[in-house]
Order: C-alpha cells, then structure tokens, then sequence
C-alpha cells in the first residue's frame, strides 16, 4: 500500500467537512488470506496514537478545497 486515501464524510468522494480535525491511527491486520497467520498487535502502532486526546495529531481543512 502507497498511503492513498480518499475521505468521505456523508456520501462517497465527498470530502470532508471544513475545520480542524483531531486525528487516530488505526492498526489494521487483513488476516483472511494467511492461513495459520498469528498477528501481533503489540508494539506496531504506539498506543499514544489510538486516542484523539493522546496522539497530538490534527489537520486543518480550508473551505476552499
């Protein structure tokens, strides 16, 4: 994966809704295809970063597009 997103809030491609926004990561682990596949979750994304009043990170979207 390259990191490419598209933001929808109401409907598809629709982007988002102007101001600052607070952000999270999310680990996510796509396990269907590996069989006998045993993830960890620890250690891979910094708990602080779960969390929209721990991680710190924030965007701010212009009305302008």
């Amino acid at each position: 994966m390259d990191g490419v997103f598209h933001l929808t809030t109401y409907k598809t491609d629709d982007g988002a809704v102007a101001g600052k926004h607070y952000c999270v990561v999310v680990q996510m682990v796509m396990t269907e295809e590996l069989a006998n596949f045993q993830p960890s979750y620890e250690g891979v994304v910094d708990p602080r970063f779960g969390s929209c009043t721990t991680s710190g990170l924030s965007i701010e979207v212009s009305s302008e597009g």
